[in-house]
């Protein structure tokens, strides 16, 4: 008895694979340069590590949910790509801010950044995934499949608001933490200092100000 493939998916799905890991790996790396460019390299290292995490565990809750890494779980994943990095910079920024330019201990810098960022983080996650949640409602055969596409994205911005709550604060306590009263500003701190500074609005909190 013979036998003959009529279809088959696998070079596609696999070359789909090589993307997203190329699109992971090149966030990883932009999001990592522009951190330590304005930040230094721990936030950049923190933020680069952020990213991959967030994905491999929406593969994992998505693997535990029932499905598979197919195309359209991986078109949702690369859509999500470019809205999930703003809660890392946001609370990355915020603990900057608190431990080398107002010179707080870690636990009031920590407790400060998610008091000022937590809430407005949320509202920007939320807003994206209630505009692709009616994308879930469509029904037939068609929503079978579309329906992965907001799923999936959906999890990953949920995952990486809890990731950077639970682990990028947490992970930043051992790399940031030490630090504390060691760290000179940086040339993004004193670039904003001056901005602020030629604008009239000085801030009494950082010392720097008050000298220029």
């Amino acid at each position: 008895m013979d036998y003959s493939i009529l279809n088959n998916d696998a070079d596609a799905i696999r070359n789909e694979l090589n993307d997203l890991i190329g699109n992971v790996l090149q966030a990883s790396v932009c999001v990592f340069a522009i951190l330590f460019v304005a930040l230094t390299w721990r936030e950049a290292l923190i933020a680069g590590l952020a990213i991959p995490l967030t994905f491999a565990g929406a593969v994992f809750v998505l693997w535990m949910l029932g499905y598979t890494l197919n195309s359209m779980v991986m078109v949702g994943i690369i859509l999500a790509l470019g809205l999930l990095v703003d809660v890392f910079i946001l609370m990355l920024e915020g603990l900057h801010e608190g431990l080398f330019v107002q010179g707080l201990p870690f636990a009031q810098a920590a407790i400060k950044t998610v008091r000022a960022f937590a809430a407005p983080a949320f509202a920007g996650q939320l807003t994206t995934i209630l505009a692709m949640a009616p994308l879930m409602a469509i029904a037939g055969t068609m929503g079978k499949f579309i329906r992965l596409i907001p799923l999936s994205a959906i999890t990953c911005l949920i995952l990486s608001y809890v990731i950077a709550l639970l682990v990028v604060i947490p992970l930043s306590k051992f790399l940031l933490g030490r630090t504390q009263g060691t760290h000179s500003q940086t040339f993004m701190d004193r670039l904003t200092e001056m901005s602020s500074a030629i604008r009239g609005f000085e801030s009494p909190r950082s010392p720097s100000l008050q000298q220029l």
